[in-house]
């Protein structure tokens, strides 16, 4: 996370530690699209049409994935504006910064056959006979 710039600046001498803004370090256009995709946790989790459409072909487990981390993020989101009593900018950072933290592991669940075909510069089946 420290390289898209979303964690805190520190400034410590001895025992005191003082927690600033988030440094802002690593890749802008990164950050404000991460940013932008927060804001959406504000709304209650719900799918709509054009999210069913979607989904229609995605395998069950990556849907279930996406519907827990929905549900997750907007429960935090709403933790943070309530109960904590942030102001709902450091809010959104924290919930940005939760959702570049889910989404590493969320690239280890891929099925081994895509990941590899992916890496070795191989196409995907349905554009391998197109030029």
């Amino acid at each position: 996370m420290a390289y898209l710039g979303l964690v805190p600046s520190e400034a410590s001498t001895g025992d005191t530690t003082r927690r600033g803004g988030i440094t802002k370090a690593g890749n802008s256009h990164v950050r404000r699209g991460l940013v932008e995709a927060a804001w959406h946790y504000r709304h209650r989790p719900g799918v709509g049409l054009a999210l069913t459409r979607r989904r229609e072909g995605q395998p069950g487990w990556v849907v279930a994935v996406a519907d827990k981390a929905q549900v997750r993020l907007h429960h935090r989101f709403n933790h943070l504006l309530i109960g904590y009593r942030k102001p709902p900018g450091k809010a959104i950072v924290a919930i940005a910064r939760e959702l570049v933290g889910s989404s590493g592991p969320c690239s280890t669940l891929m099925p081994p056959s895509s990941h590899r075909m992916r890496h070795e510069g191989g196409a995907p089946p349905a554009v391998a006979g197109k030029v």
